[in-house]
């Protein structure tokens, strides 16, 4: 079980390992309010930055992770 749980953890999802994603959808718990899902996703984004260097995907990680973001949180429009 152990092996199939590494093997899943590690199956890319849009180009991101799917522990990641897990991590991610972690932080939006029907308690968290908007600050600590700010300070979560800021920890988040640092923590798949650094994994990713080592796997050469930072520029993939931070294009989703923009998106989501940009998606839940979009920014007002000018008037």
């Amino acid at each position: 079980m152990d092996d199939f749980a590494d093997r899943s953890g590690n199956r890319p999802l849009s180009g991101i390992p799917a522990r990641h994603w897990r991590s991610f959808l972690k932080i939006f718990t029907e308690t968290a309010t908007e600050a600590r899902i700010e300070t979560a996703l800021a920890r988040f984004a640092d923590q798949v930055a650094k994994a990713a260097i080592q796997r050469d995907d930072l520029d993939n990680v931070r294009e989703v992770v923009d998106r989501l973001v940009e998606t839940l949180w979009p920014r007002p429009s000018a008037p």
